[in-house]
């Protein structure tokens, strides 16, 4: 493809018989120093870039006078015009864009198009680009040509509906009612269609009553002999169960009966569970609560121990403790505040047994401990309160 550059060229005044027109690519233009890559300008004058031109070109217009020259180009890019004269002179149009041979120009805004019509046929404008823009603001309801206003009442405003109506309805809009299916009365047997309607009555046979819940035999002759017959049978059983008298055969008992409400004194039965009688009730350990218990009746239990290396005494209330010592070891009384429990040391061994307080409490006023020196013998001792006595 080829590319256009037009040049005006203004001949130069002293008797010029012709100009020579040169284009130069960019990247000549920097070679030669004349711009530098941002496209700033370094050197101007006669100086060319090295090398043959992308295009040249000759006019004949002299003294002044201009005219147009066109080169032609193989790229699309930008390109520096030099103009030189017979007088040897250079002057330089920076840049100059080509143009495709043919090309519309942008300073024609289009005026050049060989036909307008047919463009905006090709861009599929049709002819809405030859309409004013007063065409297009929107008009009332009705009028021919032009499109509805977004405010017009029969876009913004509720329609009451007209016209008459069909499907499932008949009548007229707005107040239309729902088409007839069948015929208005009370029956025992009814047929729906699929939405539900009711298309057709009938009475109700007994043939229409199926499955082994009730037979067609069990409803009798007609259907109002069936009727009277089950409300006969309901009736019956409603009686049933309903309550009787005590003794009463195939009843069950009124609720209401004395036998239920009033105290009734049991007889002879009773003496045959006495402990001694042929079927003696018994009650076992579970089925008894609320019994007090040894402890909170003042009882006591009784701990004993064999111990032989040194062991502080037990201080559980309501306990006796009994400790058989062998070995030179020691047993310490709890404290005796408060203590209600007797203590029991005996000395099972052949070594000396001792027998401490807490708190520097006594036993029988001596500072404690107290020895059990003796093989078999024993102390027992209990508490006055705040300290300890041997009994």
């Amino acid at each position: 493809m080829s590319y256009t550059i037009a040049v005006s060229a203004i001949g130069a005044s002293g008797g010029d018989n012709s100009l020579t027109i040169n284009a130069w690519t960019t990247a000549q233009m920097i070679a030669a120093g004349i711009i530098t890559s941002d496209g700033q300008v370094v050197a101007q004058g006669t100086a060319a870039p090295s090398g043959s031109p992308a295009a040249t070109a000759t006019t004949a217009e002299a003294n002044g006078a201009d005219g147009q020259v066109l080169l032609t180009v193989s790229t699309a890019t930008s390109y520096y015009i030099q103009v030189v004269g017979s007088d040897a002179s250079s002057r330089w149009s920076y840049t100059a864009e080509p143009l495709i041979s043919g090309a519309a120009q942008t300073s024609n805004n289009l005026s050049d198009l060989a036909s307008a019509s047919t463009a905006r046929t090709n861009l599929g404008l049709g002819d809405a680009a030859t309409h004013p823009a007063s065409d297009f603001s929107g008009s009332a309801a009705g009028t021919t040509g032009k499109p509805l206003a977004a405010t017009d009442s029969s876009v913004t405003n509720s329609r009451t509906p007209t016209g008459s109506a069909g499907g499932d309805l008949t009548g007229t809009y707005p107040n239309p009612t729902l088409a007839a299916a069948g015929s208005a009365g009370t029956y025992t047997k009814v047929t729906t269609d699929s939405k539900g309607r009711v298309t057709s009555g009938t009475t109700l046979a007994k043939s229409d009553i199926t499955g082994t819940g009730l037979a067609a035999s069990d409803v009798g002759a007609d259907a109002s002999g069936a009727a009277a017959s089950a409300q006969a049978a309901a009736q019956t059983y409603a009686d049933r169960y309903a309550g009787s008298a005590a003794g009463t055969a195939s009843r069950p008992l009124a609720a209401t009966d004395s036998s239920v409400t009033n105290s009734r004194t049991p007889t002879t039965h009773a003496s045959t569970h006495a402990s001694a009688g042929s079927d003696p009730i018994s009650i076992s350990a579970s089925q008894v609560s609320g019994l007090p218990t040894l402890s909170s009746l003042g009882a006591y239990t009784r701990s004993i121990n064999v111990v032989s290396t040194a062991t502080a005494a037990g201080s559980a209330a309501n306990t006796d403790y009994i400790y058989l010592a062998s070995g030179a070891t020691t047993v310490t009384l709890p404290t005796a505040v408060g203590n209600t429990n007797i203590y029991t040391v005996k000395n099972t061994g052949t070594a000396v047994v001792s027998v401490a307080t807490t708190s520097s409490q006594t036993i029988d006023g001596q500072t404690a401990p107290i020895t059990i020196p003796l093989s078999e013998a024993s102390l027992t001792l209990v508490s006055n309160g705040t300290n300890w006595a041997i009994i």
